[in-house]
């Protein structure tokens, strides 16, 4: 039984690390594309809080250091997926367009090796490139120039954390992440004129990356009284270079409906690095007769100082505020009389200042949602779905830019088994 959990975990990391879903975006044009936020739909139920957050019976995905609470008799795998819809607008020319999407966001497996030491294994998407942007220009000599930008692909991560338990309390965790991904990216400039008077210009670019990278967290439980808790947790990823390599080919080609190349002007390959900057997080949570727990984390990240082989994008620090609460009539190891009394409520908030700012730092765009989540447990078992919807905003109509409005669902499915019990007969 063992062996075929663990055989279907590598058939379907392989398929999560190897073809993400498709989250078409325009604003996933610039830096590394969208980034992917890894939370649960547990945590993402609460507003993605996640540093300081318990998670006995589940996995923390944002903070190492939460792998601790693995009890020494559990094999955690957990599995999930989300998608939705987004509305995307513009004002100038009045536009709007619908796009719904779905990809596996997480596969993980969490087991307990000593009493002082937990670890998990597992595969998530890091960042989404998808977009299809054409803009016209005005006519010359009654022949439209039309501008198009094109991109594909993405970069995943395959991880392993470990958690140590130094002292009562207090969990030190450590991941190592491993990055690799490929980006195509077309632009061209092509006129709509069959005479051959014209020359379009075409330029595509393939980035793929394959490289480590580190990360560290820290959580403390701080009994208050009888009744309280309060945890504390904190993570930090230092700045990572990571090796890639970069192709690029421009070539032109006649206005004659075709796709010959009349010319190649560029063809070249490099090698270099990807910045990925440091990101600090911290945050808290009050935990309240093991029934209702309320957190906040604040994270920060300098992509200011990001560069993609040796090019600054002008990008901004980000700054996300997030808030959220789970309450469970029973607690954690009360008796339910009813299902209801056994199911998590969960709800919270984000808000998030992205690395965008466009239109000559004229106009930051951010990201501001609400979400709801339940914990489905299944009967007389560890094992439970969680279940998440988050609803949001991003970008504005302001000076020509495209505002998009998003509902997201996740789904997650926590299996907990009892796989190093020594049983005895009599």
């Amino acid at each position: 039984m063992h062996k075929k959990i663990i055989y279907i975990l590598f058939i379907v990391c392989t398929i999560n690390v190897s073809g993400q879903g498709k989250i078409e975006s325009p604003y996933s044009k610039f830096g590394v594309g969208d980034l992917i936020n890894n939370t649960s739909a547990r945590n993402m139920g609460m507003g993605s809080v996640s540093y300081a957050v318990p998670s006995q019976g589940y996995i923390n995905c944002m903070n190492p250091a939460g792998v601790a609470y693995t009890d020494s008799l559990s094999f955690i795998f957990d599995f999930g997926i989300n998608g939705g819809y987004r509305y995307y607008e513009i004002d100038n020319p009045p536009l709007s367009q619908i796009k719904s999407d779905l990809q596996i966001s997480h596969l993980i497996i969490g087991f307990r090796i000593t009493e002082w030491w937990a670890t998990r294994l597992g595969a998530s998407p890091y960042s989404n490139v998808d977009y299809d942007i054409i803009s016209h220009d005005s006519v010359i000599f009654d022949v439209k120039k039309n501008y198009r930008y094109a991109g594909r692909g993405g970069y995943n991560k395959i991880f392993w954390s470990n958690a140590f338990t130094p002292v009562e309390n207090l969990n030190i965790g450590v991941n190592a992440s491993y990055l690799f991904g490929i980006i195509d990216k077309n632009n061209a400039i092509n006129f709509d004129d069959d005479s051959g008077a014209y020359v379009n210009i075409l330029e595509r670019t393939r980035t793929s990356v394959s490289d480590f990278m580190f990360d560290f967290g820290l959580q403390y439980k701080l009994k208050i009284n009888a009744a309280n808790n309060l945890h504390l947790g904190g993570i930090y990823n230092y700045n990572s270079f990571i090796k890639g390599t970069k192709s690029v080919m421009k070539f032109n080609s006649l206005s004659l409906g075709g796709s010959a190349i009349v010319d190649t002007l560029d063809n070249y390959n490099m090698t270099g690095t990807i910045t990925i900057p440091q990101k600090i997080g911290f945050g808290v949570c009050l935990e309240h007769n093991e029934k209702l727990l309320l957190a906040f984390d604040f994270t920060t990240q300098s992509w200011s100082d990001a560069k993609f082989f040796d090019v600054e994008y002008s990008l901004n620090n980000t700054n996300s505020y997030n808030f959220g609460l789970e309450y469970k009539p029973i607690g954690k190891t009360g008796y339910a009389y009813r299902y209801s009394q056994a199911v998590s409520y969960r709800t919270g908030v984000h808000f998030t200042n992205t690395y965008l700012n466009l239109n000559e730092n004229q106009e930051q765009i951010n990201d501001f949602g609400i979400s709801f989540g339940f914990g489905l447990p299944m009967e007389r078992s560890k094992t439970s779905f969680n279940l998440s919807v988050q609803i949001g905003q991003r970008g504005t109509l302001r000076n020509d830019l495209i505002k998009e409005n998003y509902v997201i669902f996740a789904l997650s499915f926590n299996l907990t088994d009892r796989w190093f019990e020594r049983r005895r007969f009599e």
